[in-house]
């Protein structure tokens, strides 16, 4: 099982930016806005991702805390291809194209080795498997 969270750096950084004028202001309360996008930020921080990746199947979920929000599960037949890219200079990026539904991107999985687990999962189940052309 592979799983991943929200990079808390900026969420942190960002919440800060949030807090800092209030502290020093004369004016008491917030607003609406700021106090929900104060609420989101808090509630990114506890957001994880995982994703398990079996002979006949591939699931994906999110969880607040350890309360499922989302779930997926992609069976061989609904995957029309998975490919590797970059997400950034640093970061190499699962997808997995479907026919129908939201194709899954994942990236920052922990433990390494998601894009090997995926391709052997491609070898099994005779799903086309590629890298982009600037990833080779």
């Amino acid at each position: 099982m592979f799983s991943a969270q929200v990079p808390r750096i900026p969420v942190i950084l960002l919440l800060t930016i949030q807090l800092l004028p209030q502290l020093f202001s004369d004016m008491i309360g917030w607003t609406p806005l700021q106090t929900a996008v104060i609420v989101m930020l808090i509630l990114v921080l506890f957001v994880r991702y995982t994703c398990t990746i079996e002979r006949n199947k591939l699931t994906f979920s999110t969880f607040l805390w350890r309360f499922r929000l989302f779930q997926t599960v992609k069976k061989p037949e609904d995957i029309r291809s998975i490919s590797i890219e970059r997400a950034s200079w640093t970061v190499r990026l699962v997808k997995v194209h479907t026919y129908k539904g939201v194709n899954l991107r994942l990236a920052r999985f922990q433990p390494e080795g998601i894009e090997a687990e995926a391709g052997r999962f491609a070898a099994q189940n005779d799903i086309p498997f590629g890298k982009k052309k600037k990833d080779k």
